[in-house]
């Protein structure tokens, strides 16, 4: 059983990342996967593409998401944290 652990989407919208119900201007949808097998293990952390607006071209998604870069954070190891961030859809 893990000492820690959470599981949360998070929309990416041009005011940038939010929590809850879908806002109707979403850009994707990531899913952000927290395991921690105790107080004193690192953290590890999941980020996996689950949706995209089929109607927003790749590159311009690439664009609004290197805009709000700093809250996913960057894939391998800072600190006790480890974060694998998932190919975009």
């Amino acid at each position: 059983m893990a000492w820690d652990s959470s599981d949360a989407d998070y929309h990416l919208t041009p005011r940038g990342w939010q929590t809850g119900s879908p806002p109707d201007d979403r850009v994707e949808t990531w899913n952000r996967s927290m395991h921690q097998a105790s107080g004193w293990s690192k953290e590890h952390v999941a980020w996996t593409c689950m949706w995209v607006a089929p109607d927003i071209p790749r590159p311009d998604r690439d664009a609004l998401r290197e805009k709000y870069r700093d809250f996913m954070g960057v894939s391998g190891r800072s600190g006790d944290r480890v974060t694998t961030l998932g190919e975009p859809l």
